[in-house]
């Protein structure tokens, strides 16, 4: 079957600890890995969702840098891309709008169904989570040659007069 969401909350980042400064390190071993991700995207329909979140943001830059290697994917950045993440919902009311930072992050769990994890980062309230949500808009390569075709053609179809508005352009480069 085809995957319509996919969602990566909150992953274990893999602490490991610094026997030398006692403190933990982040490991390079990740969940999101390229091979899982192109398993994923490739088996999306068009409009499947991808949802990943980390309340450590050089994980969460990671699975974002993972994600946007494929050109399937689009990084949802509107309210009307967020409202696909509203699914879990019986009735999205319009107080249940998605925003997100300048940055592109989601600002707040969408599906309103915290994990655990973030309850426990809510109720310390020192850490921020990091959220991005793509979306798949795969076209295949027989769309892009029919809309590389059409590109062409309209410019063969446009008559010459049409360009006469564009004279000063013209004459400046002549």
């Amino acid at each position: 079957g085809k995957i319509v969401l996919f969602c990566c909350q909150l992953p274990d980042p893999r602490l490991r600890k610094n026997v030398k400064h006692g403190r933990r390190l982040l490991t390079t071993k990740r969940i999101l890995q390229p091979e899982l991700a192109q398993a994923i995207v490739s088996s999306m329909p068009n409009g499947g969702v991808i949802y990943i979140s980390s309340d450590y943001k050089e994980v969460a830059m990671e699975m974002k840098t993972t994600l946007e290697k494929h050109h399937q994917l689009e990084r949802m950045n509107s309210s009307q891309d967020y409202s696909k993440l509203l699914i879990l919902l019986k009735h999205p009311y319009k107080k249940n709008k998605i925003k997100a930072d300048a940055n592109g992050w989601i600002l707040a769990n969408p599906f309103r169904l915290p994990t655990e994890r973030e309850h426990f980062l809510h109720l310390k309230g020192d850490r921020n989570v990091f959220r991005v949500a793509y979306v798949s808009c795969f076209y295949g390569p027989l769309s892009f040659l029919v809309l590389s075709f059409l590109f062409v053609l309209s410019f063969l179809l446009v008559p010459v007069s049409s360009f006469s508005s564009f004279s000063c352009v013209r004459d400046r480069f002549n």
